[in-house]
């Protein structure tokens, strides 16, 4: 979750099959909201993606994209703590 939320040195594809990992593990353990948030930052990231590879958008981590997605990781990793 921490190399996810920075982003350094991780392509938008890495990030997207970690969310996925993150996703199916938690459902594994019953952990609903979890799941739910690495779902939503998943669709987050690959709606970007999409529009990337169409030629829509140009950048690869616009501010908004970041923040949507450093959003729901922290939410993630607040109910992992609790």
């Amino acid at each position: 979750i921490e190399r996810m939320s920075s982003g350094q040195g991780l392509s938008g594809e890495e990030v997207a099959r970690h969310l996925h990992t993150v996703k199916g593990g938690a459902a594994s353990f019953s952990l609903m909201e979890i799941a739910e948030g690495a779902h939503e930052c998943e669709d987050i990231l690959v709606a970007h993606l999409r529009k990337l590879s169409s030629g829509k958008d140009d950048e690869l981590w616009p501010l908004e994209l970041r923040e949507r997605l450093r959003e729901g990781i922290e939410r993630m990793s607040r109910l992992l703590s609790d």
